[in-house]
């Protein structure tokens, strides 16, 4: 299990781009606990840790799933461009 510094706990809400009202509200404690870990002051209990990991990693799935949308949709438009190509390539052929 991962023990969570104050900057990693801001640093992951602040990616998520929630508020740390939004982040006590996910995480079923209260908002002066989520200001209290980014300042230091206290630290996530195990059970907690354990939700803030869950968080990271479907924050990491959904980056790489955004990722890899983005490279197909630019893999097709490249396939199309190369199907444009073969079949002007095939008219000029037909043409001489």
């Amino acid at each position: 299990m991962k023990l969570w510094t104050a900057q990693e706990i801001k640093c992951l809400r602040l990616k998520l781009g929630w508020s740390a009202a939004e982040l006590a509200r996910r995480l079923c404690c209260s908002m002066q606990m989520i200001t209290e870990w980014e300042r230091g002051s206290d630290f996530p209990s195990p059970d907690e840790c354990l939700k803030l990991e869950r968080l990271e990693f479907d924050l990491e799935d959904y980056s790489q799933k955004v990722h890899l949308e983005s490279y197909a949709s630019q893999l097709f438009s490249i396939t199309q461009v190369e199907q444009i190509c073969q079949t002007e390539i095939r008219q000029l052929n037909k043409d001489l």
